[in-house]
């Protein structure tokens, strides 16, 4: 069995401009929104989620 990524230990070590894909079906959409709104609140960053339907995949962006 392959492991998952640590969700928040990926958005913590993003640098600005970065994005990252987080497959469907490692995480539900709410747990990665909620990880990127609490890292985003405790590290003063500002992460963008959205639903790539095409990739299967959840686009995370570090916008500030």
């Amino acid at each position: 069995m392959i492991a998952k990524p640590n969700l928040a230990a990926t958005l913590r070590a993003m640098e600005l401009g970065d994005v990252e894909h987080i497959p469907v079906g490692d995480y539900t959409q709410s747990s990665v929104r909620n990880c990127a709104s609490r890292l985003a609140f405790d590290l003063m960053r500002k992460y963008s989620v959205h639903l790539d339907h095409t990739r299967g995949s959840y686009t995370v962006t570090r916008t500030q």
